[in-house]
């Protein structure tokens, strides 16, 4: 009897931690809701409302402000997520490139910022520019940062905490990028891989939209290398190994070069900044029509395509052609509702982006899944991937918020 009662005991309190989770998801994407509000949208009892609310208020998690206006005229006190006092981190790592944010839990953006690595040395080495430049911005936080989510290129086998591989960028991969990460931080890091941490932002800004409900999302990082992010009946899809999605390693030509993957012809072989970069640089050996110089950076790249320039552009036109080659793949295997693009490629030139793949993909899949499918360059303020490395965080924290936040604070 003794041990029916113990699991009874665990039984209810994970019911609490599920219902109380519910109750965080619903607020983070209403932003300020009324208790009637969240019992009618929950579908649970008045007092567990009650009950779960007063333990938020309690501990700081959620506040009560204003009132809101019900559909008889009644007027209810308006709760929302305590944001502006608990905060988490979102880091994006990228092979040339590293980004900072800080989010609150109600999903608000406070701050984000972009870095260069000061030198491309061993792997730690850049970790630890990373960690120390994150230290920086948590000590400079008015509010609580309970955790932090780092978004990172290539796969991310959670078990060792491991790149898989990660294509030019050697000496990634044999190190616990977990581990280095969490030195000097008391607070737990969450780590997913940069396709997946899009995928949820962008699951996110649509679901508090309300225009892709019940839909399957394909997120598609198009930058320094090639992947995607799969929400698949909202649920994120990771694989056996947390590879899934791995389409630039995918081949679109089976006597292709041999890829560091070793595959042949994969298709971040054909578009990727590095390639374009490559193939604008080949081009300039042969010829001097174009404005740009050798040594030129993204920006001045971006410049370039933006006045028309006609290597520039004839080369970006390629990758854009390849990537969409790549998505009728994607589209042939999952059947998304949705794909949104984002990363370096597609923010070169948004227009020429899009109509380029949206051509290329229109022509090779058949016309009645053309018909039903939305394709669009990611339209969050900010990056798509830091954002999503912080949401991965407040994700985690809101799966068990008393596990990061004390339940009774004095």
């Amino acid at each position: 009897m003794k041990a029916l009662s113990t699991l009874g005991s665990i039984n209810q309190e994970r019911q609490q931690q599920i219902n109380r989770t519910l109750i965080l998801n619903l607020l983070r994407k209403k932003g300020l809701c009324a208790r009637v509000d969240l019992a009618r949208l929950s579908g649970l009892r008045g007092a567990t409302i009650t009950n779960i609310i007063n333990e938020f208020i309690q501990a700081d998690f959620v506040i009560e402000e204003g009132l809101l206006t019900g559909s008889k005229g009644r007027r209810s006190i308006g709760i929302k997520i305590n944001g502006a006092k608990y905060k988490v981190l979102g880091i994006k790592l990228a092979r040339r490139s590293y980004g900072l944010s800080i989010l609150g839990m109600d999903n608000q953006l406070y701050k984000a910022k972009q870095f260069s690595f000061s030198k491309m040395t061993e792997a730690k080495d850049m970790i630890a520019e990373v960690r120390e430049n994150a230290k920086k911005i948590i000590a400079e936080e008015e509010g609580e940062v309970l955790a932090i989510g780092v978004a990172v290129p290539g796969p991310y086998k959670k078990k060792n905490g491991k790149l898989v591989f990660m294509t030019n960028s050697a000496g990634f991969e044999n190190v616990d990028i977990l581990d280095e990460i969490q030195k000097g931080f008391d607070i737990p890091v969450f780590i997913e891989n940069d396709a997946n941490a899009g995928v949820v932002a962008e699951q996110w800004k649509y679901d508090e939209q309300s225009e892709y409900p019940e839909e399957n999302i394909v997120y598609v990082v198009a930058g320094e290398g090639i992947g995607c992010g799969i929400i698949s009946k909202g649920e994120l899809l990771r694989g056996d190994s947390d590879t899934a999605g791995e389409i630039g390693h995918c081949s679109i030509n089976f006597e292709g070069p041999v890829c560091e993957c070793g595959n042949r012809g994969c298709l971040e072989m054909y578009c990727s900044m590095g390639v374009l970069n490559k193939n604008i640089r080949s081009r300039m050996e042969k010829s001097d029509d174009t404005i740009l110089e050798p040594d030129f950076s993204y920006g001045e790249l971006k410049a370039a395509i933006a006045k028309k320039d006609t290597l520039a552009v004839e080369e970006y036109l390629k990758v854009c052609e390849f990537l969409g080659i790549g998505i009728v793949n994607i589209i042939n295997q999952i059947n998304p509702g949705s794909i949104i693009i984002g990363d370096l490629l597609a923010e070169l030139d948004k227009e020429i982006f899009i109509n380029t793949v949206q051509k290329t993909v229109q022509q090779r899949v058949r016309k009645s899944i053309w018909e039903t499918l939305r394709m669009e360059t990611s339209t969050i303020g900010e990056d798509a991937i830091l954002v999503g490395a912080g949401l991965i965080a407040v994700e985690r924290i809101c799966e068990d918020p008393f596990a990061f936040v004390k339940k009774n604070r004095e």
